[in-house]
């Protein structure tokens, strides 16, 4: 149980980071990546996150 709380908060943290960084990023280079300003945590959250819809575990 205390593991999987570890591994909730490392991958937060590593969200967060992730947003920050696209975040300090311009527009020209956030289009390059393929996402807008006011869709970050969106397109982390796609991109970071387990798929579960398709039954597999990570």
């Amino acid at each position: 149980m205390f593991r999987s709380w570890i591994n909730r908060y490392r991958q937060w943290r590593f969200e967060r980071h992730t947003i920050n960084t696209l975040r300090s990023l311009d527009d020209h280079r956030l289009a390059d990546v393929g996402t807008f300003r006011d869709s970050i945590e969106l397109f982390v959250a796609e991109r970071l996150r387990p798929d579960t819809s398709k039954g597999q575990s990570v």
